[in-house]
């Protein structure tokens, strides 16, 4: 493609979905060129065949997408919420209200959701209580690898060993399935941040880590609003190190803690 044709595929990706590239070019060239191969034409008959066939534009889009990620992924974060967001939360609940709802918002595979939902199966603050995880991403084939729950052992080597013991089970030599406690407290659906609306004010906890990275000011700025009103009162909102800077949730105030920052919705 020529500099004029990536800029023309740019201004239509940027204006349809909201994702902003900036310096990753070669990612929209190589999604585009795959995307061409897959359709078996060329990326100038493939620009107007977006627009009329849905499967074409989900291809393309899921290519755009950076679907990496971990168990145990922000060491940090976890520890903040274990160590201050949980205590928090039933301090101030005591055992008036023992439901427990996190959302997983750009959960990829799966594994941020299911790593939420060990956690808290695990902490003592949350003993007793009715965990409910959600896990929403915009990549149905993440989702569907996802609600398997299915990972090679070279994927759980971040787990620790005593979640590992207890929350995954062997299915073969070398690959292990999420155990059904966890499975059964995290629900994987559909949802383009973007366009679709989040539902009520009902989120006691929300992560969002390296998700905004790739959308420009105007979608960050509307995502981020949506956000912020999916909380319920004194709920907690984590985003990616990189995506705090410069950014100020609506409505929420910001919650330093040692080398964590959190944003927190007023009660």
């Amino acid at each position: 493609m020529t500099p004029a044709d990536l800029d023309r595929w740019r201004e239509y990706v940027e204006r349809r979905c909201g994702l902003s590239f900036g310096s990753r070019l070669r990612v929209l060239a190589a999604a585009v060129d795959s995307t061409a191969e897959i359709a078996r034409t060329t990326p100038d008959a493939l620009f107007p065949a977006v627009d009329r066939r849905p499967a074409l534009w989900s291809a393309l889009f899921e290519q755009l997408l950076n679907g990496e990620t971990k168990f145990f992924r922000d060491g940090p974060g976890l520890a903040a919420l274990t160590g201050f967001v949980l205590p928090d939360l039933r301090g101030r609940r005591g055992t008036s209200n023992t439901r427990l709802s996190l959302w997983s918002a750009g959960c990829s595979t799966g594994q941020e959701p299911y790593t939420l939902a060990m956690v808290c199966l695990a902490d003592e603050a949350t003993r007793g209580w009715d965990v409910r995880v959600r896990a929403t991403d915009v990549c149905q084939s993440s989702l569907e690898r996802a609600a398997a729950g299915v990972y090679r052992d070279f994927e759980t080597r971040s787990v620790p060993p005593a979640y590992r013991d207890r929350f995954f089970e062997p299915v073969s030599d070398t690959a292990f399935r999420v155990t059904d406690e966890v499975r059964s407290v995290v629900s994987f659906a559909r949802l383009d941040l973007t366009a679709d609306a989040v539902g009520d004010a009902d989120q006691d906890v929300i992560v969002c880590e390296n998700v905004l990275i790739y959308y420009g000011p105007e979608a960050k700025a509307a995502i981020l609003a949506k956000l912020a009103a999916a909380l319920a009162p004194g709920g907690y909102l984590f985003l990616g190190a990189v995506e705090r800077i410069g950014v100020a949730p609506p409505g929420l105030d910001p919650v330093r803690l040692d080398d964590v920052w959190m944003y927190r919705r007023p009660t």
